[in-house]
């Protein structure tokens, strides 16, 4: 990664105390001043008196990440609005949240701002004139700046700053705005460099994904002996099957489908040896993801019927369209976990293969079933109900078949695990890399002035 920077990277030649703990020094030339006095923070705000029937675009906390912003989103109408839908925004203007400042929504709005709103929990800084607007955006997204905000924040389950909190953090710049820009041209050419990478192998991951479910698929429709006679199995959409395996309902090899319980919770994930009851997140994909839950008030008695245990087949009831449906074959589990009533529990006969159910439930032909029947009046929110499990086709050879179905898979998704791990790594360390470089350039620890590239275009 070190060649993405060119060779003419240096430090700057002296520098200056700046009387600001976590940032001791600056190069000289540049300047320290409180963000009150260099940006104007929520200069605009929409008025009480808006008309009932004006229709705009809302942003809100969930809208933008670190860098990022999700701008697709449906018109709606003042009298429909949260009350919290009244920040005015403009093109170059900087998002940053004051509200879950754990998740560091932190970004720059470069789309037409017509009738584009967003939430008060988000402050609204707008660089004045002497400070480039791209320049304070690395600023804001720099790790020192991030860190700050979240030092400032107060409270533990909703952290939060206020805005005059944030006016009052200090920034630093070159005092020559020609410099701000040339720093600000350097890093949109080097983060789009690493950028692209990521991408690049964001999409090797996707390949492999591919490789995944066709593996899956082939081995649960057409078996690993490829001389196997075929048949018609009698269903439109899942085409001929081996001809000796069997078409069943899911309710053949089951013994009971469970639910579990949901009550009022704390707003914390449950200590070790605590109580503690899942969330329908800890089921996701193929991934059982134990701290995704949340602690038993002690004042409530555990059910410890509900207890999850190693070997327990989970399966999501209510999600999003892409996860609901989600199951997962427990591994290891610490105790006093309990199942929620989001979540089913599946209970098998004893000449059942639950490995092999779970590659069905997760195959394209499984996963066209569940999303073919979930219901439910929001996209954020589907259900599936234990009828459909119950009446799901499944694809069933012999019991030593299906064994020999799951360690083949095992076998050939362990290698492409292998290199998807290895690519996950490499794509942490270059998003490591960005961040690094941002805070280093923008704090002056690299002086860059002499290998931005001149012709890059700068948002004025």
């Amino acid at each position: 990664m070190a060649e993405l920077v060119e060779t003419q990277v240096s430090r700057y030649q002296e520098y200056k105390p700046t009387g600001v703990a976590w940032m001791p020094e600056i190069p000289v030339g540049w300047e320290v001043r409180k963000l009150k006095y260099v940006a104007d923070i929520n200069a605009n705000t929409m008025p009480e008196t808006t008309d009932d029937t004006y229709s705009f675009r809302y942003l809100d906390i969930g809208n933008v990440t670190l860098g990022s912003i999700d701008y697709n989103v449906e018109p709606i109408i003042f009298k429909e609005a949260p009350s919290r839908a009244r920040r005015i925004i403009e093109k170059g203007d900087i998002l940053v949240s004051t509200v879950r400042t754990y998740l560091k929504a932190i970004a720059q709005v470069e789309e037409d701002t017509t009738n584009l709103i967003v939430s008060t929990g988000f402050a609204v800084v707008s660089a004045r004139q002497g400070l480039d607007k791209r320049f304070l955006l690395y600023v804001s997204v720099s790790e020192k700046f991030v860190d700050t905000i979240s030092a400032y924040s107060t409270g533990v389950s909703y952290p939060a700053i206020t805005a005059t909190e944030l006016s009052n953090m200090p920034v630093w710049f070159p005092v020559s705005l020609e410099e701000q820009r040339i720093i600000a041209r350097f890093l949109d050419d080097k983060t789009a460099q690493v950028d692209q990478l990521i991408t690049q192998k964001q999409q090797m991951l996707a390949l492999l994904r591919e490789e995944r479910a066709t593996l899956i698929n082939h081995a649960i429709t057409k078996g690993l002996d490829p001389q196997a006679p075929l048949r018609v199995s009698g269903v439109e959409w899942l085409g001929d099957v081996p001809a000796h395996w069997e078409v069943k309902r899911l309710k053949h090899l089951l013994v009971k489908i469970e639910q579990g319980w949901s009550p009022s919770c704390e707003s914390r994930q449950a200590e070790p040896g605590e109580w503690g009851v899942l969330k329908v997140g800890c089921v996701n994909g193929l991934d059982f993801d134990v701290t995704e839950n949340k602690a038993l008030p002690s004042e409530l008695t555990p059910l410890p019927e509900y207890e999850i245990n190693s070997g327990d087949f989970l399966i999501s009831r209510a999600n999003t369209k892409e996860l609901v449906g989600s199951a997962v074959v427990v591994g290891e589990i610490r105790p006093k976990l309990l199942l929620c009533d989001k979540i089913f529990r599946l209970f098998f006969r004893e000449n059942a293969n639950k490995e092999y159910v779970l590659l069905i439930v997760s195959s394209w032909y499984g996963r066209f079933q569940i999303q073919s029947e979930s219901s439910g009046a929001s996209s954020s929110m589907q259900n599936i109900s234990q009828e459909f499990l119950k009446n799901m086709l499944i694809l069933l050879p012999d019991r030593c078949e299906q064994q020999a179905i799951v360690e083949y898979v095992a076998e050939q998704a362990g290698r492409i695990l292998e290199t998807a791990t290895a690519i996950n790594h490499e794509i942490a360390l270059l998003q490591e890399y960005r961040a690094a470089l941002i805070t280093e350039v923008v704090t002056g620890q690299l002086d860059v002035r002499h290998c931005a590239p001149a012709a890059a275009a700068v948002l004025m």
